[in-house]
């Protein structure tokens, strides 16, 4: 299936030949009238196929779906749906003393833009971009084909707070490497002002969903706070994100989730 073009600058198509799953609008030459949301077809600048995706205004351009021509359709999400929950399955995430946790994870389960959660029988869909808005409806089709009959209802909470025109998270320490600096120095302040606060023999929780800032950068922050409260400090546990909020390999942004449980004397 093929849609609307867009066409890469020369050398652009690297990150994508190792299956990244963005393309970023500095590296689009040309491409069709093309609405936010819409699916297309991404080519690189001697017009091989690269993949199908959603467009959408700002930074990310495409979300890449799929990088061959595979048409975006029900039975696309279906495949992708059932893998999502077949993995989850056999992580034992869903049994009968468990029925909450995370089916979709975004990029990390091959549908960048999606986020669906499982509570009971009641499948709750969040649309991080346009292009899975348009596709709710799909989407909440494929999700009550899923085996055994998981999913009963869908709740789609995107309705009415879905951003458009790139305006699509809220307010984070450090959304982009240019901001590192300043993030590095706000983790730090914030976590002093705890260690300040902290009666002896409490025990810190303390995290980062910044991207941008690694777990060594984070774990350095949070040290350097330590150290100019002159409070004694252990760290009892790290913490990354669970096994329902999977990293695909090919996107090393999708590992952001980072924390520290602290013992503090």
């Amino acid at each position: 299936m093929v849609y609307k073009r867009v066409i890469l600058k020369r050398g652009k198509e690297e990150s994508l030949k190792r299956f990244h799953p963005w393309v970023f609008s500095g590296a689009i030459a040309r491409m069709d009238n093309i609405e936010e949301g819409d699916l297309v077809t991404v080519y690189d600048h001697e017009g091989n196929l690269i993949g199908n995706g959603h467009y959408q205004i700002g930074s990310i351009a495409v979300r890449i779906l799929t990088f061959d021509d595979t048409e975006i359709d029900s039975a696309f999400f279906v495949k992708r749906l059932t893998e999502a929950y077949k993995m989850r399955q056999a992580l034992g995430l869903s049994r009968p003393d468990n029925n909450a946790f995370r089916l979709v994870h975004g990029e990390g389960d091959f549908l960048p833009g999606l986020v669906v959660d499982i509570y009971g029988s009641t499948a709750v869909m969040q649309a991080h971009s346009p292009g899975m808005h348009f596709a709710r409806n799909l989407i909440a089709d494929a999700l009550t084909q899923l085996p055994n009959g998981v999913v009963k209802n869908v709740y789609y909470k995107s309705e009415t707070t879905l951003p458009y025109k790139a305006q699509l998270d809220p307010p984070a320490f450090s959304k982009h490497k240019s901001a590192l600096r300043n993030a590095l120095i706000g983790y730090r302040k914030l976590n002093a002002k705890a260690f300040e606060k902290i009666k002896p023999g409490g025990i810190l929780f303390t995290f980062s969903c910044s991207q941008a800032v690694n777990k060594e950068q984070f774990r350095l922050a949070v040290f350097s706070a330590a150290a100019l409260s002159r409070r004694k400090v252990r760290i009892l546990h790290q913490l990354t994100q669970p096994a329902d909020h999977p990293i695909n390999i090919y996107h090393p942004e999708g590992e952001y989730l980072k924390g520290l449980v602290l013992y503090v004397e």
